[in-house]
């Protein structure tokens, strides 16, 4: 059992070291609240105990540490049908080998789900037909026909 801190800085360093253990922010707000609780109910003892004790009395008026790893995630919006068309018009059109079947529809919207985050992009689709190129389904060559033919 540790025995009470005697100096303002080791009081200071007991408080801080007790609200970083609980979670909750070390700052002028939260430390004000322990030092009138303890002057209060404790007879202006600082140890862990009365610390603990105070911030479970005023839990609902201290500064908690914002959660780490926690954010709040944009899902993002999603292509109307005539958007996606518009999206699949235009990368066929730069990529005139790759066939517009269903087939590769489903391929590229698979690798835009788990690769891109599910932003049916441009961008995305051009970087998927890079991706799988060697498993998208592809035109068949157009006939090329002679000009001297074609002018008979």
């Amino acid at each position: 059992m540790r025995s009470q801190p005697q100096s303002a800085r080791e009081i200071k360093e007991v408080i801080d070291r007790v609200l970083n253990e609980q979670g909750y922010l070390v700052d002028s707000n939260n430390e004000s609240i322990i030092r009138q609780e303890i002057m209060r109910s404790w007879q202006n003892f600082f140890g862990e105990t009365a610390i603990k004790d105070c911030i479970r009395l005023h839990a609902d008026e201290m500064n908690k540490k914002p959660r780490e790893g926690r954010t709040i995630r944009r899902w993002p919006r999603i292509p109307t049908d005539e958007e996606l068309a518009q999206i699949a018009a235009t990368v066929l059109a730069e990529n005139p080998w790759v066939a517009d079947s269903d087939r590769n529809g489903e391929l590229l919207a698979d690798w835009i789900e788990k690769n891109a985050e599910s932003r049916f992009t441009v961008e995305n689709y051009r970087v998927a037909i890079q991706v799988l190129k060697n498993q998208l389904d592809r035109r068949p060559p157009q006939p090329v026909i002679p000009e001297t033919v074609a002018a008979i």
